[in-house]
């Protein structure tokens, strides 16, 4: 099976536009028929962006960034939501809102499941967390003030993160194990 994850907007920038982020399912030679994970209809769903999916081994798992907007000071923030189905199902569970205020543009989630089958995501350069049937606290890995393009990578049970700190005027990459510094 190939799972993809879409956003369907007006503009370059999903976070700026109306979006409807979707799921799409290949199983053998056939696409399955386009599913809904999110709407950006309502007060508390302004704008669907980047939207991601990953399989484990028996549900599909979806993150997707969302602008709120605050009606009466207009002002605005990006918040990361995770939902999840089964693989025979045609529609997405309930959502889960995993942290506020995030930074999508610099550094999107990153995902990766290891072998007891945990989700495992990093996100906004400095956060990890873990989903083992329910979402676990969230860590923050980094060491420094300013960290891109982090990734995740699950080996067995040992999870990797590597990104970059930008410690003005140099530039560092690093790795963290999960468990060692």
């Amino acid at each position: 099976r190939i799972h993809v994850a879409y956003t369907v907007c007006d503009d370059v920038n999903p976070e700026e536009s109306d979006g409807v982020a979707k799921n799409r399912d290949k199983y053998n030679a056939n696409w399955q028929t386009p599913i809904l994970i999110f709407d950006d209809t309502g007060y508390q769903h302004d704008d669907a962006a980047r939207s991601y999916v990953i399989a484990s081994s028996d549900k599909l798992h979806t993150f997707y960034y969302d602008n709120e907007i605050d009606p009466w000071s207009g002002l605005m923030w990006t918040d990361l939501y995770h939902k999840s189905r089964s693989f025979g199902s045609t529609s997405w569970g309930s959502v889960t809102l995993i942290h506020q205020n995030t930074a999508s543009n610099a550094t999107p989630v990153d995902m990766a499941i290891s072998a007891n089958d945990y989700l495992h995501i990093v996100f906004d350069g400095e956060y990890y967390k873990e989903y083992s049937g329910s979402w676990q606290n969230t860590y923050d890995y980094s060491t420094g003030t300013e960290n891109y393009n982090q990734k995740i990578s699950a080996n067995s049970n040992e999870i990797y993160i590597i990104w970059i700190q930008d410690d003005y005027p140099s530039y560092t990459l690093m790795l963290r194990q999960r468990d060692y510094v």
